[in-house]
């Protein structure tokens, strides 16, 4: 087997890095009474339409959530009508379609929750990438006004088994900086530096990658050395050569950037046999990629995430807002390398408070008036 597979995830994941596109939005709303919404969207096809995903358990493909009859399901066949009715029968009109390209189901579900900590019992809402998110709602009462503090925490990424330090390629900075934007290493830099910044950062972070999966590829090898014919160096050797084969043949030449990132046929070219791809190629199971932390960091999740707040907001780490509408780009890269953290906090006006004060202020005015007068 060859690693195309691997290059094809570097490029899923470098495109990624660039544009990061996804069809599932997430908004989360909080009531004044501490009670929530959560809702999501998104795009599914026919299957989903006909109920296929109903009792089965697999990585859910449209939602990070199981529905079931507690969540308010609504849909729209292209911007068409919306409609409540689920799940469709295969031979529904609605689903048939000549041009199969034009089926798009913009599906949105939503659920009540009495408190953002009923919320957080919900496992499969509050898992990211297998770790659970922590839901925090603090109210503070300060008589004018309420004030709502929410938070969510998704923690650190679980660190990748014996995988390459980012810190062999970036400095702390760096790395801070690619991977969250700060610090912002690009202060007093114009355009054109920044751009030439960036390009040198994204060049250690391609290495980086290729490197963790020479090195997961490379194990295989390591780990059924004994069934090669006739390997040309001792495992002893073979293991400690690793390293250097890497830097000889992959990062020197730059092989990641024209797709010729074959580990069987580098070391088949470095060794001068054909041992290493012909075991390759009668075991190609043993090189499917098995580490879901590292299927994190290839093909990260990403939620464009919208929040709305009681009352007026007030401060926040919001990447925009729109009205009083808050939204983040919720993605694994920005938990790599510590906890991502989204924080708001907005004060709700309590008029009857007013009205008191008001009417204790006239009050006592007016009693002064009359002690005053007499």
């Amino acid at each position: 087997m060859n690693s195309k597979h691997y290059f094809l995830l570097i490029l899923l994941m470098l495109i990624g890095v660039s544009c990061q596109k996804s069809n599932m939005d997430m908004l989360t709303i909080i009531n004044a009474d501490g009670s929530c919404e959560k809702e999501f969207k998104s795009i599914v096809d026919s299957s989903f339409m006909t109920g296929d995903f109903i009792g089965k358990t697999p990585k859910f493909q449209y939602f990070p959530v199981e529905i079931d009859s507690t969540w308010q399901l609504s849909w729209q066949k292209n911007d068409g009508e919306i409609h409540t009715n689920f799940p469709l029968k295969p031979t529904d009109s609605i689903l048939m379609n000549n041009d199969s390209t034009k089926n798009v189901f913009h599906v949105k579900i939503r659920k009540h929750f009495s408190s953002v900590e009923e919320m957080s019992k919900l496992d499969s809402v509050n898992e990211w990438n297998g770790q659970k998110v922590n839901y925090e709602l603090k109210k503070q009462f300060r008589w004018f006004y309420t004030y709502y503090t929410y938070t969510e925490t998704y923690p650190k990424l679980r660190p990748l088994k014996n995988a390459v330090p980012i810190s062999k390629y970036m400095t702390d900075e760096e790395a801070n900086y690619w991977f969250n934007g700060s610090p912002d290493i690009t202060i007093g830099m114009n355009g054109m530096e920044t751009n030439d910044l960036c390009k040198d950062l994204e060049q250690k972070f391609n290495t980086w990658i290729s490197n963790i999966l020479w090195n997961e590829e490379y194990k295989v090898f390591v780990e059924n050395y004994e069934k090669l014919a006739n390997p040309p160096v001792s495992l002893t050797q073979f293991v400690m050569l690793s390293d250097s084969i890497f830097e000889k043949k992959v990062q020197r030449k730059k092989m990641l950037d024209d797709g010729n990132f074959d580990v069987d046929k580098i070391l088949d070219d470095y060794f001068q046999t054909k041992c290493y791809s012909d075991f390759a190629q009668k075991n190609k199971n043993l090189f499917e990629p098995k580490s879901e932390d590292l299927w994190s960091i290839l093909l990260p999740n990403t939620l464009y995430y919208s929040l709305q707040m009681p009352g007026k907001v007030v401060n926040g780490n919001f990447s925009s807002k729109n009205n009083e509408t808050l939204t983040w780009k919720v993605t694994s890269q920005r938990m790599f390398l510590q906890d991502y953290v989204i924080q708001t906090e907005s004060r709700r006006a309590n008029w009857w408070a007013f009205l008191i004060t008001i009417i204790i202020c006239v009050g006592a005015l007016s009693l002064l008036f009359l002690k005053k007068k007499n």
